[in-house]
């Protein structure tokens, strides 16, 4: 079955893309991106969407974002055009090349951490995020029962997302809603939240 990036992968594709896309314009490819994952998604073929590696098409923004140290909320566009200097050939260029890290990225490990009581009483204390109650009034994040998630797909950047066992599904922990950023950024982030906690490795080298 062709996938997305059988498709991206194409010289032809890569070389003249205005025979595909009708012009070579981030934005026309962004929405050609959004079109081909919302047609293979109403058509239950989500596998299509995929790295050989297993990797879906929806993280390649945040990859993006966190190899150009971006830190807003922009599409691939934004991202590309300011580290290029609005020069579009310079961005068509610098997608490719992230494109083909990505595409060779391999989740090397997956390790969760759950917040216990004693986490979460830390992170009350540090008073650092407020979400309003059932009465619209400012409390704590509800951090008990969360299970954070870290897989790492390479030695410096891994994708992290929080979950509630009882819920789903999983969703960024990060405000700005990224989900790949560099290990250590996520680790001080982490620590900064709930002091030092102890990650259990679920697969991966060190299980």
């Amino acid at each position: 079955m062709k996938t997305i990036f059988d498709t991206l992968d194409l010289p032809e594709f890569r070389n003249r893309p205005a025979a595909f896309l009708g012009k070579r314009d981030l934005s026309v490819l962004n929405a050609w991106i959004n079109g081909y994952v919302t047609a293979c998604e109403e058509a239950g073929e989500e596998q299509r969407l995929e790295t050989p590696n297993g990797l879906p098409i929806s993280l390649l923004r945040d990859y993006i974002a966190c190899a150009e140290r971006y830190e807003d909320t922009g599409g691939i566009e934004d991202i590309l055009l300011r580290a290029a200097d609005g020069q579009e050939g310079t961005a068509w260029v610098k997608f490719i090349t992230h494109l083909d890290d990505f595409e060779a990225l391999r989740v090397q490990s997956v390790q969760t951490m759950r917040v216990t009581d004693a986490l979460a009483e830390h992170a009350e204390e540090k008073r650092l995020v407020f979400t309003k109650n059932a009465e619209g009034k400012w409390e704590p994040y509800p951090y008990r029962g969360l299970v954070f998630r870290k897989a790492v797909l390479n030695g410096e950047i891994c994708r992290i997302t929080q979950e509630r066992p009882d819920k789903a599904p999983e969703r960024p922990f990060f405000a700005h809603g990224v989900t790949v950023m560099p290990q250590d950024e996520v680790d001080e982030q982490i620590t900064a939240y709930f002091g030092e906690v102890n990650w259990e490795t679920e697969h991966g080298a060190d299980a």
